[in-house]
């Protein structure tokens, strides 16, 4: 059962934020972390286990659920049930389902010009599996949002300049085509292959209902001749009520030079070169949050918020603290370090 010691937050606090790395600590004096203001200390025999969509902390201690009261730091049971991980039957089950096929071809007329440009499908954004029962296909809007595929114009000057690309979405049986806008991959003017659609990977903000898509599984180094890298790294907002799609291109953080020292140094002895780090990324209230994991250095690891208006990233977790903290309005952190589950406040840091 949670036992709650109230006396003891103040002193807790402290020692919670230095154990998850959200205070500076001498050895990382060069890339001094901020430190994040405390909204609540919710102390307990428990640790964090998940937020729900109305923002409360569920925690959770010897397989029992409790819930904690930001506004009073109590914590009380609760019939929260985690998701159920999906078993053998399901997965064989997911991947006899049918496959939802888009049209080879879309002819899509301008309005205003009368303009009919031919698109092509090239990418259904869905991964199917053979025997291993996998799930067929992962989407990536949920049913009632609708579904999307990628189309292309190819280059009409063997490579030479990019291809265009364009989102066909479809909802109710109709079809809307949103041009693409990115910025080129040194591999697109180099083959004309295009961008890695089939790596596009969704992340859904609960607080606006858009769906952020941005490439995953790509190197962390910048572009080379060989592999697309992060740099540059593009991104998309599509807005499903509006049928809008906004694109960004994300800066480089430090951990692209960092990549690129490991890149560089293991291709004078082997090739292909990968860099045993990766990325993840979570969308809560209009920020964009970015984890990098893996063999960098410690100053690149761990939990990055991207400034918009200053275009840059900050960091605000060294490694070890994972994206399930960030709380669904993007607005809180929690960390925990038993007894104690602290809140940390995230809005206003960038």
């Amino acid at each position: 059962m949670i036992v709650l010691h109230q006396k003891l937050a103040s002193l807790l606090v402290a020692s919670t934020l230095i154990y998850a790395g959200l205070l500076p600590r001498a050895r990382a004096a060069q890339f001094p972390l901020e430190q994040l203001p405390t909204i609540k200390v919710c102390l307990s025999d428990g640790h964090f286990e998940s937020w729900t969509l109305s923002g409360q902390i569920i925690l959770i201690n010897d397989s029992h659920f409790f819930e904690c009261d930001l506004a009073t730091g109590s914590a009380k049971p609760t019939d929260y049930s985690p998701p159920r991980p999906p078993t053998f039957e399901d997965l064989r089950e997911n991947s006899q389902k049918p496959v939802n096929i888009f049209p080879d071809v879309i002819k899509d007329a301008k309005t205003s010009t009368g303009e009919v440009t031919t698109w092509t499908h090239i990418a259904p954004l869905y991964f199917k599996y053979d025997a291993n029962y996998l799930p067929v296909e992962t989407s990536l809007l949920s049913s009632d949002q609708g579904e999307l595929a990628v189309y292309t114009v190819p280059s009409g000057d063997k490579g030479k300049s990019p291809a265009r690309f364009a989102f066909a979405y479809r909802k109710d049986a109709k079809y809307k085509m949103i041009e693409i806008a990115a910025k080129p991959h040194k591999l697109v003017i180099a083959s004309g292959s295009g961008y890695p659609w089939g790596h596009l990977t969704p992340s859904v903000d609960s607080t606006t209902g858009r769906v952020f898509l941005f490439f995953g599984f790509e190197a962390l180094s910048p572009d080379t001749k060989y592999i697309y890298g992060w740099s540059p790294f593009n991104v998309w907002w599509f807005d499903p009520k509006t049928a809008a799609l906004t694109h960004l291109v994300l800066p480089d953080g430090i951990w692209v030079k960092d990549a690129d020292k490991l890149r560089i140094w293991g291709n004078l002895k082997t090739f292909p070169v990968g860099v045993s780090s990766s990325y993840d990324m979570k969308v809560g209230g209009g920020k964009i949050f970015l984890l990098i994991t893996g063999t960098l250095t410690d100053s690149s690891l761990g939990i990055w918020m991207f400034d918009q208006p200053n275009n840059q990233w900050k960091k605000i977790a060294n490694k070890g603290v994972d994206l399930k903290r960030i709380s669904p309005d993007g607005c809180k952190l929690a960390v925990d370090h038993p007894p104690s589950v602290a809140v940390l406040s995230l809005c206003g840091q960038g």
